[in-house]
């Protein structure tokens, strides 16, 4: 027979017993219930199952189905650039979108200062529907743990719900109301060529660099020449810092002031082995990192 489980309880077991081959439940019939994990015993209250809301039955829409590790690389480098304290547009989540004419399916999120935008086809005899669904970043980030060691992520969406069947277990996810920005006006490339650099050694020069900034000058200048990037910054309260970092190829010289958290914060969530395009045109317009089928447009900061 179904059970109803208090659910902190329950994940607080779960995670004490994490090293356990199984864990057994079972009825004891009077109100009650048995966990018994790794040595561990557990007897809990349980609740009248007839009090669990049901749900409605709603037809859904395709939004994708795509191999789940593919999912997971992607909306890795994305999901973290949310805000969920804008007013004005929701940020909280990420925006998926499919574009019916390239047949790519798109994953974006921003919090107004970078966007994160991370792309994929989808395999033939797919027509999913091509209006932004936005779902919430604690959605997507049980997606992202669930996708581990799995084959295939169905992604689908009803009027109000994100629905995600992921090797026999779906999730379901209100949607964020609000609107989302046109992020394809941001979206840009500019007409420029881009410096190339490895991920290991740009992220090396971001952390050395970000050491003496502060909050209230949290800039680095990025300076692009023949020699490499040279990544510097400075605060009255922490000092000056200066990192050198190599690139395995020159492209537009120029000088701009970056936060270095963003940098770094996309840079985790690559292979440091990996070799990206950083395409900066002048210290007023956006910087593009670019790393096969994800990308980041920052934002540069006013010189002081």
């Amino acid at each position: 027979p179904p059970l109803l489980l208090p659910h902190a309880r329950l994940s607080q077991i779960v995670a004490s017993a994490a090293n356990a081959e199984q864990i057994e439940i079972s009825a004891t019939g009077s109100g009650t219930a048995t966990i018994q994990a790794d040595g561990g015993s557990w007897k809990l209250p349980t609740e009248d199952v007839a009090e669990y809301p049901a749900r409605p039955a709603t037809d859904d829409t395709l939004i994708g189905r795509l191999p789940a590790d593919q999912f997971r690389a992607l909306l890795t480098t994305v999901k973290f650039a949310t805000d969920s304290e804008s007013s004005r547009y929701a940020l909280g989540g990420v925006c998926m979108e499919y574009d019916r004419e390239s047949g790519t399916l798109f994953f974006v999120a921003t919090d107004g200062r970078r966007m994160t935008v991370a792309e994929c086809s989808l395999g033939d005899g797919q027509d999913p529907d091509s209006s932004c669904t936005l779902a919430p970043r604690r959605a997507i980030d049980v997606l992202v743990r669930l996708c581990s060691g799995v084959d295939e992520i169905d992604l689908r969406r009803t009027p109000s719900e994100l629905v995600a069947t992921v090797d026999g277990t779906t999730v379901y996810a209100r949607l964020i109301d609000g609107r989302f920005p046109r992020w394809r006006d941001v979206d840009v490339t500019h007409e420029v060529p881009a410096s190339q650099a490895v991920v290991g050694d740009l992220l090396h020069a971001c952390s050395m660099a970000a050491v003496c900034t502060s909050e209230d000058s949290r800039g680095t200048d990025w300076s692009f020449t023949a020699k490499g990037l040279t990544v510097s910054g400075q605060s009255s309260m922490n000092g000056e810092s200066f990192a050198m970092c190599d690139l395995v190829e020159l492209g537009h010289k120029t000088v701009v002031k970056l936060d270095p958290a963003y940098a770094i914060e996309w840079l985790r969530t690559l292979d440091t082995a990996e070799t990206i395009s950083v395409q900066a045109k002048d210290a007023g317009s956006a910087v593009v990192f670019r790393a096969g089928h994800c990308r980041q447009i920052v934002m540069p900061m006013a010189k002081d």
